[in-house]
């Protein structure tokens, strides 16, 4: 009978049944798992049992399989690499063989059974039949994890074990193209916990009818007793997890009349599991750095060991569920890792697909391997930079790792959160809700060389990295690990290189100014940086309008606002990365309003974007000051950022330059001049800087001052009279500007004394003139402001000279308000016993003009002897004035005087006089007004 059976099948092979039918359902209340012990982690035999839906004569399936599959929860898993293997073929032949072939799969591949219900629809006389047949490992295909097969004459069943990594990463069995000649209608498969149990003697495998299924030959060969000589290694293995309610497993089916269409899968509950407070878990870390180095980039290796049993009386060790390591304070992300790095995309991750990920080469920043006990090879895979999506370092998504590996058909993809602390910058990795698959080894490398990822700590000594590992059997341990370093460890110095300058050398010209400062790598980092213009190397900041506070502060200033751009290159190693990359925000140098008592501000807005990182946009203001005697700038900007993002900058480069077309002024002196600094550390030390900066060609500026002195007033003017006096000196644009104007008037002048004497002290004169009597007032314009300066001028003690100074405050209006510059005229009296002032240090500075008004009448300054309205003494009026330009050029003339307010006016002529005297006094006390607002 049988063997007309087995030629009936072998002669359909092929054939289409004519009961194939679409529709395939599993039969309700078939479908069961069943485990011999809950315990968790224990090795029980597994039991897979379901039915094919009938058709409408209940007597046969619905139709002829084409794939069953079987879905176990995850955790539920088998070891198929403590067994033998043999081939399919092998299998067939030994299951249908009495000669030779009878022996050809050894015993200890065996790891269960299974029964099946068949009917052959074209060989009626054959019946629905119950073969109970061993289930062997097979050898693989490359991507294949695992195969187990049997064989029904000479039909093979082969069901490959897979990992569901597009899911839960649970097991599934799938037994493809069942042949469509044998109908299943009943399936139960039993797989052993502990093969060596049952692969010797017992009872003969038999069919449903008690027939035996094997050659008398063969009746050795049985199932329940133990193998002698086996070794008791697990296969089957319960979960490590013990969620309080059932597992459950999915079952469903295809027929060959739509192979593709399955059935619902029918659930078949498992448990619960028990027991899991019974399972040890002692994972280990260990964390080490490729070089000893303090301060320098490192690749990195990060071994995380789960010990497992491979005895078949000891419960298995929990699978990781939870992992969160803490590296060093110290070990930092290091900046030139953006160097040409791209991120990785959740799609080209495709973590829900089995297919391989699609992450682009420069994404990747190392590598994983994976020593799992149910694979005959370690798994090998990748580490990728996982696209950001959050601009908060301390949140985890901003920085992400994607690991992905693979090995003989399993494929895993883990998505871990990066937590950077923003102000330490300590790195703490957290991967959660890991497969439930065992692993003994977990290993990761990290990319070395100049754009390693990680940085070691700055100092030496022992580093400690914590670990919190949770299981998924609720066991949570906190193992650490410790390294060491001992090189570089001596500290370094601080020596950074100055290098300022403008790139136009010519005087008076329009130059684009260029401030380098770098650090070696190993030294301490740079913090500070404080700068000292040259007398004359000034700005046309009236043309420029201001960022205000609020723009500012969130580096959003307005386009106009712009004089310049910065350069700045970070991080440790050979190759530093520099912002700003090309294709990314670029950075701007603004001019801001008042800062920290300054009255004006340098805003620089650096967007922290490199790689595939944004990290916001990193603002530094620096307060420019201006001295108020030589109008020299000093910049003074605030410290600079030491960590951005979490990503310590450890600055080697910081280049700024203000290259705004015709906004600098270069000096209109050629003397040797030098551009100065102050540079801290951020160990907290400081040296000073020096740059050599001198400008050219001064001999060619042209130095023409113009000057005019206008005495009197009507009724302040006459014989013995103390007029007021007025001093214009106007200069054309182009010219070297004034250095030094000495101006000795005619001997019809006196000083008077009185007035003199009542001068103020120096100190109350620069603590704001409080306690100063004003004895005149001045305009300046100068191109550089919008407005005019308006000032006072007092008689001021000096203790080095024995007459007090003329002194003139100016300060700046409306946006330039804070501006103040102090001119020092010194006051001589020659033995002639005529009055002369020198103002011999002006500053290198254009102006427009410069007005000083001295004041008439009985606070008067000067007075006169004998009658200056008389012609012939007007005819003699000349007072000597003495020019020197920047450039050295010198100018001495005899300036013809102007007398004003002589003779008595009457008519229209007196009352023009009058119009004119009372609005010139309105404008006089508006500006008095204005000073006294300050």
């Amino acid at each position: 009978m049988l063997a007309l059976i087995a030629l009936a099948t072998l002669a359909l092979l092929g054939l289409t049944s004519s009961a194939s039918a679409a529709g395939m359902e599993i039969e309700p209340g078939t479908a069961r798992v069943t485990t011999s012990t809950s315990q968790a982690g224990a090795h029980p035999d597994v039991v897979v049992e379901f039915r094919i839906a009938p058709d409408d004569t209940g007597e046969r399936p619905v139709g002829s399989a084409h794939t069953t599959v079987v879905e176990l929860p995850p955790g539920l898993i088998g070891n198929p690499t403590n067994f033998a293997s043999c081939s399919m073929q092998d299998v067939v032949r030994m299951m249908n063989a009495t000669g030779p072939n009878q022996d050809a799969c050894p015993r200890e591949a065996a790891v269960g059974f299974a029964d099946l219900d068949v009917r052959f629809p074209l060989a009626p006389a054959a019946g629905l039949k119950t073969w109970r047949q061993r289930i062997f490992r097979i050898t693989t295909n490359p991507d294949e994890p695992a195969v187990f097969g049997t064989s029904i004459l000479s039909l093979p069943i082969r069901m490959i074990a897979s990992v569901r990594s597009d899911g839960d990463y649970g097991l599934t069995i799938t037994a493809p193209r069942l042949h469509e000649s044998a109908m299943l209608r009943h399936f139960r498969g039993t797989f052993w916990g502990v093969p060596a149990d049952h692969q010797g003697g017992g009872a003969d495998a038999t069919m449903g009818d008690g027939s035996s299924i094997l050659p008398p030959s063969r009746d050795g060969w049985r199932f329940g007793g133990r193998l002698p000589g086996a070794q008791r290694k697990p296969f089957m293995t319960n979960p490590g997890y013990c969620p309080g309610t059932p597992l459950g497993a999915g079952i469903s089916a295809s027929a060959w009349a739509e192979p593709a269409a399955f059935s619902p899968v029918a659930i078949a509950p498992i448990g619960p599991i028990t027991g899991c407070e019974k399972l040890e878990f002692e994972p280990q870390i260990a964390v080490a750095p490729e070089n000893g180095d303090a301060g320098q980039p490192s690749g990195y290796r990060v071994d995380l060991t789960v010990p497992q049993t491979n005895e078949a009386d000891v419960l298995a060790t929990p699978n990781l569920k939870d992992a969160v390591v803490r590296l060093p304070q110290g070990v930092a992300l290091s900046a030139p890792v953006a160097n040409g790095l791209q991120s990785c995309t959740d799609a080209q991750l495709a973590i829900d697909s089995k297919q391989p990920e699609t992450c682009p080469d420069a994404s990747k920043i190392g590598t994983v391997e994976i020593d799992s006990p149910l694979l005959d090879e370690h798994m090998q895979g990748s580490i990728y930079t996982g696209e950001q999506l959050s601009g908060d370092p301390e949140s985890g998504a901003m920085y992400r790792l994607f690991l992905t590996a693979y090995e003989a058909g399993v494929r895993i993809k883990l998505r871990g959160a990066i937590s950077v602390d923003r102000s330490t910058g300590q790195i703490t990795a957290t991967f959660d809700d890991n497969p439930q698959l065992p692993f003994a080894r977990l290993t990761l490398r990290l990319k070395s060389g100049d754009r390693a990822v990680l940085v070691n700590p700055q100092a030496c000594g022992t580093h400690t990295t914590d670990a919190t590992l949770t299981s998924w059997g609720g066991q949570s341990k906190s193992p650490f690990a410790q390294f060491g370093l001992d090189r570089n460890c001596a500290g370094g110095g601080f020596a950074p290189s100055f290098t300022a300058g403008a790139d136009n050398a010519g005087a008076g010209e329009s130059p684009s100014f260029h401030l380098r400062v770098t650090r070696g790598d190993g030294e301490q980092g740079l913090s500070t940086i404080e700068t000292t213009l040259p007398a004359g190397l000034l700005a046309h900041i009236g043309d420029i309008p201001l960022c205000g506070d609020a723009e500012a502060a969130a580096g959003t200033c307005s386009a106009a606002s712009k004089i310049g751009s910065t350069t700045v290159g970070v991080g440790t190693g050979r190759k530093p990365l520099y912002l700003p990359q090309s294709g990314k925000a670029p950075t701007a140098v603004y001019l801001g309003g008042p800062y920290k008592g300054a009255p004006y501000s340098l805003v620089i807005v650096v967007p922290a974007q490199a790689g595939p990182f944004d990290l916001g946009t990193v603002v530094v203001r620096a307060a420019l000051f201006i001295d108020q005697a030589t109008t020299q700038v000093t910049v003074k900007a605030d410290p600079l950022p030491a960590i951005v993002g979490g990503v310590p900058l450890n600055y080697r480069d910081v280049r700024v330059a203000i290259d705004k077309p015709a906004f600098m002024v270069n000096p209109t002196s050629c003397d040797v001049k030098s551009v100065t600094g102050s540079l801290g550390s951020t160990g907290g030390s400081a040296v000073a800087a020096s740059s050599r900066f001198q400008v050219g060609d001064c001999g060619t500026l042209p130095f023409k001052p113009k000057l005019t002195l206008r005495v009197g007033e009507r009724g302040k003017t006459g014989n013995r009279r103390m007029p007021p006096l007025d001093v214009t000196l106007s200069m054309s644009r182009g010219q070297a500007n004034n250095r030094g104007v000495r101006v000795t008037l005619p001997r019809a002048f006196n000083s008077r004394l009185r007035v003199i004497n009542d001068a103020c002290s120096l100190e109350e004169f620069h603590a704001g003139q409080a306690g100063c009597k004003q004895v005149g007032t001045a305009v300046a314009k100068t191109p550089l402001l919008q407005e005019p300066l308006l000032g006072r001028a007092f008689f001021v003690k000096h203790p080095e000279r024995r007459l007090p100074d003329l002194m003139v405050a100016l300060q700046g209006q409306g946006s330039a308000s804070l501006v103040k510059v102090n001119l020092t005229g010194k006051v001589v009296i020659p033995r002639n016993l005529s009055l002369r002032t020198n103002f011999d240090t002006v500053p290198d500075v254009p102006i427009d003009s410069f007005t000083l008004s001295l004041q008439g009448g009985k606070n008067g300054v000067i007075g006169n002897i004998g009658n200056i309205c008389s012609a012939k003494v007007k005819r003699g009026l000349k007072a000597g004035v003495v020019f020197t330009g920047q450039s050295g050029k010198r100018v001495s003339r005899q300036q013809k005087m102007t007398v004003v307010g002589c003779g008595k006016a009457t008519g229209k002529k007196k009352a023009a006089g009058k119009k004119k005297a009372a609005g010139k006094k309105r404008a006089a006390k508006n500006a008095a007004k204005k000073v006294a607002k300050r």
